[in-house]
């Protein structure tokens, strides 16, 4: 990924995942920005699944949160240094507005 990727999440609902590169380039390094409108809660999340597979299933993929990215009611920005295979922002409580889920992986 060498541009900027965003998923949009208006409603209580999981946005679908955004693909990493996680076997280049070394190190790996992903800048994440959650940036909010509105009220709403959000988590980011990061996975180690098989994106990849065929058959593979976000809304039974294993999720964690990305550290200080879980339970934010504002815009909050982070940096994963470790390889992992996809990230996606959760809303977990949602009265209005958005959360945009920007991420930028170095080339």
């Amino acid at each position: 990924m060498s541009q900027p990727v965003s998923r949009t999440v208006g409603s209580q609902a999981a946005s679908t995942p955004i693909l990493l590169n996680h076997q280049g380039p070394n190190p790996f390094s992903v800048t994440l920005l959650a940036t909010v409108t509105g009220t709403l809660t959000y988590t980011v999340q990061f996975t180690l699944d098989d994106v990849f597979a065929p058959n593979y299933n976000p809304a039974t993929g294993v999720w964690n949160t990305v550290t200080g990215m879980g339970a934010q009611t504002t815009t909050v920005a982070a940096a994963l240094s470790s390889p992992v295979t996809a990230v996606r922002i959760n809303v977990s409580a949602y009265t209005s507005g958005s959360v945009v889920l920007t991420a930028m992986q170095q080339t």
